[in-house]
């Protein structure tokens, strides 16, 4: 990051796939919520046909589904899979957003974009990466790892805030 602690701030940094899961991760927080969730049910379920109906297949079938949806809501490989599959192009180059008191300029391998404040409704965080987003819509996501230190995150994370509260 370039700059003091006042804006404009400037975040550059080379997308890497542990930047994308991390992304990823943090938007479908809820989707993998629920198939963990799916993954327990139908774990359960497998092991009351088990017990109850000593039915051995339908028993296999729905610990396997279990398995699979656990396996997928609760883990990153199949993240780390869908971004080495799918994002190729955008692995490994530069992404650069210029945070300034009209709002959030984005220049990055699809193209360059301005945003003003009064588009932005949420700053998203989780312990990777941060979100910005216009309502449900992504309009800029940042690892934390572009920044130096914690005091500089710490001031475009005040900075975002104080924009999304003021628009």
């Amino acid at each position: 990051m370039s700059g003091s602690g006042t804006p404009p701030f400037a975040v550059k940094f080379t997308i890497t796939v542990d930047d994308l899961v991390a992304y990823l991760r943090l938007q479908q927080t809820t989707l993998n919520r629920i198939g963990t969730g799916l993954g327990l049910v139908a774990l359960a379920l497998g092991t009351v046909f088990a017990i109850f109906d000593s039915d051995l297949v339908a028993a296999l079938g729905f610990g396997l589904i279990g398995l699979v949806f656990l396996f997928s809501g609760s883990t990153e490989v199949v993240d780390r899979w869908r971004v080495r599959r799918g994002a190729r192009s955008i692995v490994g180059s530069t992404a650069s957003f210029t945070f300034s008191e009209t709002g959030i300029t984005a220049v990055t391998a699809t193209g360059t974009a301005k945003v003003p404040w009064s588009l932005v409704t949420e700053l998203k965080e989780g312990d990777r990466v941060l979100i910005i987003k216009q309502v449900r819509v992504p309009v800029a996501w940042l690892p934390k790892r572009a920044f130096a230190s914690n005091e500089e995150l710490e001031a475009v994370r005040a900075f975002i805030e104080l924009s999304i509260r003021t628009r």
